[in-house]
């Protein structure tokens, strides 16, 4: 894309089930139970955007990632709520004469989605909550 913008995505449907066969003693017959495999999500989805822009000896780069899943199946839990994370990033090169200097600064999961059904459930996302971090790289 012009103007130093990228855009990116994908997305993943599973449609998998698991046949369980048990066999019935006294019908003296099988019988086949179908459910979604354990641990599966049927939808999941994620979105990419970034901005690269150089002037002379500086270089940003700013990143936006999303995910997007939809419930996950637990065969002993039953379903898990479906959940969106968002992060943004930023780097920040500086080419100096004899080194480059890479300082960056980040917030994953900028709005905060915390899954915060009872313990002994089935989670959606174990992610505690906001974070921001920061990085540095520096290279001869």
């Amino acid at each position: 894309m012009p103007y130093g913008f990228s855009v990116g995505g994908g997305y993943t449907f599973t449609d998998a089930d698991a046949e369980t066969m048990s066999f019935d003693k006294k019908a003296q017959t099988y019988t086949t139970q179908t459910t979604p495999v354990d641990k599966s999500v049927r939808h999941v989805g994620n979105v990419q955007a970034t901005w690269d822009k150089s002037w002379n000896s500086y270089h940003l780069n700013v990143a936006i990632n999303g995910h997007m899943q939809g419930k996950r199946y637990s065969s002993t839990y039953g379903y898990a709520k479906s959940y969106n994370q968002w992060d943004l990033h930023t780097r920040h090169t500086f080419t100096l004469r004899s080194c480059t200097i890479e300082p960056g600064i980040g917030l994953e999961n900028v709005f905060n989605q915390r899954d915060t059904t009872p313990w002994n459930s089935n989670f959606s996302t174990i992610n505690p909550g906001r974070t921001l971090y920061a990085s540095f790289r520096m290279t001869y």
